[in-house]
């Protein structure tokens, strides 16, 4: 009876011991479930996070394409129409002074248009200056065209400049949109140098007209044709004047993304080499997971040798046995409690459902201590 009492004992043990161990490879199953969860989400994070971050460089740097291209035409045609505007000045001048020759004439000689002595080698000077007025207005009709187009450009990426500066307030692209963004503004200031072209066309236009009433029917020996423009001509020109515009405006856009390519590369390159910086794991968490490793493997070695443990058939040699193990159990016992409590401290787990269970295999295993002794 003894003999039997003391094998019930030991099943008892061995039984509540190995689920002990089941208990705790369980936990640090969960825990290793949970840890590749949390890294699988925050591997989805550094995606979506990438992603806004290509999206945000690829944004700005589509902007900077346009607003450089809108900057680098409007320059240039803005110093093309003050070179324009002196030699249109001296046209106004000339046109004026011959039609104020012309009414001196028709007041003298009492005729209705001058004569051919005066209308020699004039015809030669008049389009002299009607050709330095139109190249004024053709400039001016291009300078117009674009202040309207990049202040439209300038407004429509007000709002996005500044979400994007928000998203990267450090990003150099940005800083390169919102800097060619400034000199844009700058640049769709009507300066008086354009101020004064458009009056002084204007008083041109006034002057043509008026020379062509004073020379009456001679008008038809000065102008041709094609020189007298009517609505039509002029929104033809207009037009044309669109098209020409918007393919300089595009070439000028393919060369600065040539120019700001750079900044998409940078941009990428540093953000990859923050995060790879930020993923290396510090020896503050690096040590305590060795550590663990170690116990785990422990704890398995201990199993086996419980485990492999066989029955001698002789009372002393399983008393002896007994005692081992009771040692053994006790030993491993305590660094199962042991064993949990850091995997708990490690992976913040102290959810009721893990904590109870091994609780209660021992009170369990006290109870039938008792029960069997």
């Amino acid at each position: 009876m003894t003999t039997m009492s003391v094998q019930l004992r030991r099943v008892v043990y061995l039984l509540v011991l190995l689920q002990c161990f089941v208990c705790v490879a369980c936990a640090a199953n969960a825990s290793g479930d949970a840890e590749q969860h949390s890294s699988t989400i925050e591997s989805t994070e550094k995606r979506k996070e990438d992603q806004v971050l290509n999206n945000t460089v690829e944004g700005a740097y589509e902007y900077i394409a346009h607003v450089y291209g809108c900057l680098s035409v409007l320059k240039e045609k803005k110093e093309l129409c003050e070179e324009k505007y002196k030699p249109a000045e001296i046209a106004l001048g000339t046109i004026t002074t011959m039609v104020g020759e012309i009414e001196k004439i028709k007041r003298e000689q009492n005729v209705s248009e001058p004569g051919h002595e005066w209308m020699k080698g004039k015809k030669a000077k008049i389009h002299e200056n009607m050709n330095a007025v139109g190249d004024l207005a053709v400039s001016l009709v291009d300078v117009h065209l674009l202040l309207h187009a990049c202040g439209a450009l300038r407004d429509r990426l007000k709002v996005d400049v500044e979400k994007l500066a928000e998203v990267r307030n450090s990003s150099e692209a940005n800083q390169t949109l919102i800097d060619l963004t400034k000199q844009l503004n700058s640049a769709l200031d009507v300066t008086d140098s354009i101020f004064y072209a458009d009056r002084v066309k204007e008083d041109a236009k006034k002057a043509m007209k008026d020379l062509m009433e004073s020379l009456g029917n001679a008008s038809k020996h000065v102008f041709d044709p094609v020189d007298i423009r009517g609505k039509k001509e002029i929104n033809d020109t207009v037009e044309k004047r669109k098209d020409a515009l918007f393919e300089e405006l595009e070439k000028a856009k393919e060369e600065a993304k040539k120019k700001y390519r750079y900044l998409v590369q940078v941009e990428v390159v540093e953000e990859k080499e923050k995060s790879e910086v930020e993923d290396q794991p510090s020896m503050e968490t690096e040590v305590p997971r060795r550590e663990e490793e170690s116990q785990k493997a422990q704890q398995k070695e201990a199993i086996k040798e419980v485990a492999g443990i066989k029955n001698t058939g002789e009372k002393e040699e399983k008393q002896k046995q007994e005692g081992e193990i009771t040692e053994v159990a006790n030993g491993t016992k305590m660094e199962a409690v042991k064993a949990i409590k850091a995997i708990q401290e490690s992976d913040g787990s102290n959810s009721p459902a893990l904590v109870c269970s091994p609780l209660l295999l021992l009170l369990l295993f006290v109870l039938g201590c008792t029960l069997v002794c």
